[in-house]
């Protein structure tokens, strides 16, 4: 990934796709289909998001990120990925599950 100029991730159906945040944390702009997971993680600003079955789509965001004037901020993808699924958020997140099961426990 760190060679690579853009992740193309054409997967038809995905529950997430932890593949997307290393892709991103790597600097990588992502283009993925809209099939489930990929939705929640790009925005405009980290990649392009097609429609599955879309070639055309696909060939055209390819052409458009791989193109000077289209290209995204390598650094601002980065700190997408950290901020959002980085180990301070993993933290904070594992942080809210354990503060909402043992408020739970304490409400029986």
């Amino acid at each position: 990934m760190l060679r690579a100029d853009v992740f193309v991730f054409p997967s038809h159906f995905e529950t997430f796709g932890v593949v997307i945040i290393e892709a991103m944390a790597c600097g990588l702009p992502v283009i993925a289909m809209a099939s489930g997971g990929p939705e929640e993680i790009l925005t405009p600003r980290t990649g392009r998001l097609v429609a599955p079955d879309d070639r055309a789509a696909l060939v055209t965001a390819m052409l458009d990120l791989s193109s000077a004037e289209q290209a995204l901020d390598k650094a601002e993808i980065q700190d997408h990925a950290r901020r959002n699924w980085g180990p301070e958020a993993f933290c904070r997140s594992l942080r809210a599950v354990y503060s909402s099961a043992i408020g739970s426990s304490h409400a029986v």
